[in-house]
This record gives C-alpha cells, structure tokens and sequence, in this order.
C-alpha cells in the first residue's frame, strides 16, 4: 500500500511539474482518490451507504474550496504581484 501510495504520489508530483497548475492538479489527484474510494466501498459492500445524498460532506467540500482559493487569492497572488 505505501509503495502505491508512493508512486501515486510521484505521479501527481509530476502531473504538477508538466502542466503548472495547482488547480488542476488537485482535480487530477482526487479523481484518483475519489475511484480509489468508490472501488474500496464496492469491494466491501458499503456503497449502498452512499446512494443518497450526506450534505455535510458537501458542505465540508464547500468549505474546504472556499478556504483553498481564498488562500490563493490572499497569499499566492499577492506574492506574484510584488
């Protein structure tokens, strides 16, 4: 598993240094990470949990990318300016 995990790593490592683009690599690494946990849940059985919606993990989602771009606005794009 850390071996998978590694190169999982390396991959998203590199996905970065080719396209420059924080954004898009968090996309590209929780694609991974959301059909490594959709796979997990069906092998387990406990996908059926999931069949509807759990609004506060959308909220946390909301929450967590609000907190994501206002840092970026706050303290990534004000460093390139000066």
């Amino acid at each position: 598993m850390v071996l998978f995990l590694t190169l999982r790593g390396i991959g998203t490592s590199l996905f970065y240094f080719v396209v420059r683009d924080i954004y898009g690599t968090i996309m590209y690494h929780n694609f991974f990470g959301i059909f490594g946990v959709i796979r997990g849940l069906e092998s387990s059985g406990n996908l059926l949990f999931y069949s509807h919606p759990l609004y506060p993990l959308y909220v946390t989602a909301i929450v967590a990318i609000c907190i994501l771009v206002g840092s970026d606005i706050l303290f990534v794009c004000k460093t390139k300016d000066t």
